[in-house]
């Protein structure tokens, strides 16, 4: 044989094989792979913060300052019957439930809330996913303010807690600019709430 050269080798049908490759490692296969799922996880990301959740932050924010709304002209109505000088109203679950009960969407549904002394609960149901916020009301220079707002289920992923603090107190605030009283203190027990007017 010539200087280099190797003798081939025959099976028994007398096919000659050549040398065997190496075959390519499954790292490249699994990088791309991974590329590939970062990638897609940054465009979904995308979307949702740049697209979907800012137009479902609004309608969330929206549909909250429609019941708001409603629920204010009627305490504005309210507060006309009372006589004049301090009052003090006492607000049950029941009253808030049945109020609530009456305003039942498409959206959101199954509105129940719970007075405890450490907070203001309530419960919902959003498209057909649980949902709760807690916060606790207070009286800030005569106007009925929240702290401690807490979002859980699928409205923490559209409203943060600061989000909805923010929102729910320029309302009150709106509101409170409407009353021709102030709210001088709101006590918290349980099943009540107790909200002394100016």
């Amino acid at each position: 044989y010539p200087q280099g050269m190797m003798p081939g080798t025959l099976n028994s049908s007398g096919v000659t094989f050549a040398p065997a490759r190496k075959r390519k490692s499954g790292g490249r296969v699994l990088r791309r792979m991974l590329v590939s799922l970062v990638l897609l996880l940054a465009i979904v990301a995308g979307a949702w913060f740049l697209g979907v959740r800012p137009y479902v932050h609004n309608m969330v924010q929206t549909q909250l300052n429609q019941a708001l709304d409603g629920a204010e002209s009627q305490i504005l109505l309210f507060q006309d019957a009372l006589p004049s000088g301090s009052q003090s109203v006492t607000v049950d679950e029941n009253t808030i439930n049945n109020y609530l009960s009456l305003h039942d969407t498409n959206q959101i549904q199954n509105l129940h809330a719970t007075i405890t002394p450490q907070s203001f609960n309530l419960d919902f149901s959003a498209y057909g996913y649980h949902c709760a916020i807690s916060a606790v009301p207070i009286a800030r220079n005569g106007l009925l303010q929240v702290t401690n707002v807490q979002v859980q289920g699928v409205l923490g992923l559209v409203m943060s807690n600061d989000e909805l603090t923010t929102d729910l107190n320029n309302n009150f605030k709106s509101f409170g600019q409407q009353m021709h009283r102030s709210i001088g203190q709101v006590t918290l027990k349980e099943h009540e709430m107790d909200i002394i007017i100016n």
